[in-house]
């Protein structure tokens, strides 16, 4: 089995510039070659060549320093790797130089959108491609709540519209309906007006008929009569005596 053996200063030096150059940040290098945050910080301050180094005597504590580099308009990685700060102190620092140089509502905007915060830089960036301010953004938002409740009234249109053809075309049905009904009634009342006629008809032809029947008839009850007169009982000569 291979002895490991500590690495000396100037290969952990080497370490730190080639995982430096790799993009790893200064907790990742730390952890790899054993080193504080201030040896590393030191070490790649001479390898980005930074021209205002930080004196590092007790008069200037770390938070001066990072108020300072913060005032240089330096990043917050490059603050951590400089001073050998955590992330989460890193980022409290630049809140506090942000409140210092009065940009409270912005560290109030920070902490309120921490997670939302890549979704507000896109927006930003959308905006300033697009050569609009955030005035524009906001009269945006403001058609775009307009048009939504716009939509929502025209969906209530569309469903009343919808509900008012049912009744229409169901009324339509009705009327043709009642339509159909006055035609059958017509069509029976004419068939009834029909057949009246055909009995009137009738009528007045037996009416005819008795009426060309009746003189014959009187005519020979007539001739009857003459034929016979009438006699008392026991006194006709139709009927001599014996």
């Amino acid at each position: 089995m291979t002895k490991k053996f500590p690495l000396t200063k100037k290969e952990k030096e080497r370490k730190v510039v080639e995982l430096y150059e790799k993009g790893k940040n200064i907790r990742d290098i730390s952890k790899r070659v054993h080193m504080n945050f201030e040896d590393i910080g030191e070490i790649t301050r001479k390898l980005s060549g930074d021209e205002y180094p930080i004196e590092k005597s007790k008069k200037y504590s770390k938070h001066s320093q990072a108020l300072e580099l913060f005032h240089r308009g330096e990043s917050n990685l490059s603050v951590a790797m400089k001073l050998g700060l955590s992330d989460s102190e890193t980022i409290g620092e630049n809140k506090q130089y942000r409140r210092l140089i009065g940009y409270d509502r912005f560290c109030e905007l920070y902490d309120q959108n921490e997670g939302k915060l890549e979704s507000l830089l896109l927006l930003d960036n959308d905006l300033r491609n697009g050569n609009l301010s955030i005035r524009d953004a906001i009269e945006g938002v403001t058609y775009a709540r307009k048009l939504n409740s716009m939509k929502l009234e025209c969906n209530a249109l569309q469903n009343d519209a919808q509900r008012l053809k049912h009744e229409n075309s169901y009324r339509w049905n009705l009327l043709q309906s009642l339509k159909q009904d006055i035609n059958s009634a017509s069509s029976e009342l004419q068939v009834m007006n029909e057949g009246k006629d055909a009995v009137l008809n009738e009528i007045d032809a037996a009416r005819q008929r008795s009426q060309e029947v009746l003189p014959p008839m009187r005519i020979r009850r007539r001739r009857i009569r003459h034929q016979h007169p009438f006699v008392p009982f026991g006194k006709s000569d139709l009927f001599p005596e014996q």
